[in-house]
């Protein structure tokens, strides 16, 4: 009789022990992140007439402590630099141009390629903090570069445009004195709620 006790005994142990294991899982990082929304990486075209021309995507999202920007740029392209503006105010304009050197978040890529990740700190760089309002003003600027087949590099800058997973443009607020790129609004969704 008392084998039975102590087996019954140690089946109940492990039982919360694997219930303790689960529970402390459920905090990984991957769980605390929200789905990630998409944009096009648009560059300007030389004919302010001439539609902008798509050289890549980015992918953003926010997790308890950050905004997340994956950027990805056509195969050629690799990113130099990114800016990055979430705030309760539309971004700063100087002659009524966007300004990325004043936007709080800002990289330099030490090592150039074509897909980079950019992490902007909600409290020390973008003044979020929970408890308050979560929609956002965004703006998502980067600078590019390549070498052409005939040695001759080339730059050029690009805004992200959000679109759906259909690859449609949302709505989003262009710059006022430019033909391509803006800026648009998402909510931060704290973790803890709706992830």
């Amino acid at each position: 009789m008392s084998r039975k006790i102590l087996i019954i005994l140690l089946l109940l142990l492990l039982g919360v022990g694997a219930v303790t294991l689960v529970n402390a899982q459920s905090d990984a990082p991957f769980g605390i992140q929200m789905v990630r929304q998409t944009a096009d990486l648009m560059m300007g075209a030389e004919n302010a007439s001439d539609p902008a021309i798509k050289l890549g995507t980015a992918e953003y999202w926010n997790t308890r402590n950050n905004f997340m920007i994956e950027l990805q740029v056509d195969e050629g392209w690799q990113l130099v630099d990114a800016q990055v503006y979430a705030g309760l105010e539309t971004p700063p304009l100087k002659k009524d141009k966007p300004v990325p050197g004043r936007f709080p978040c800002k990289r330099d890529f030490a090592v150039l390629k074509d897909r980079n990740m950019v992490m902007c700190s909600l409290k020390e760089e973008l003044d979020h903090s929970w408890g308050g309002l979560k929609t956002r003003y965004v703006a998502i600027h980067a600078d590019l570069t390549k070498v052409d087949e005939f040695g001759i590099t080339l730059t050029t800058d690009v805004w992200a445009i959000p679109t759906t997973e259909e690859g449609l443009v949302e709505e989003y607020t262009k710059w006022p004195t430019m033909h391509w790129g803006g800026y648009f609004t998402t909510v931060f969704v704290h973790p803890r709620r709706g992830h």
